[in-house]
């Protein structure tokens, strides 16, 4: 999938196990609404450093994957991004 966004917050890498490091960030995306849609996007891994080209404020566009998981009658959801364009 691909959006058009802002970006409004930028955290650091969290490295959860030895294999996985994970690096969130918050965008606004773009649409016809009225109203803004601040979006909770991840980095994993060898892409978690793609970012550091970016600042907040900068309108990119997104290339991401919506993933989700049910686990203990709850499903997560998460939009892994895979790149990046200013």
């Amino acid at each position: 999938m691909e959006v058009t966004a802002q970006i409004q917050e930028i955290n650091a890498p969290q490295v959860i196990t030895d294999k996985f490091t994970k690096r969130e960030f918050i965008a606004v995306v773009e649409h016809t609404s009225n109203y803004p849609q601040p979006r909770l996007f991840t980095l994993v891994n060898k892409n978690c450093s793609v970012i550091d080209n970016f600042n907040v404020g900068d309108v990119v566009t997104l290339s991401f994957n919506m993933n989700g998981r049910a686990a203990g009658g709850k499903v997560y959801n998460s939009d892994v991004v895979w790149k990046i364009i200013k």
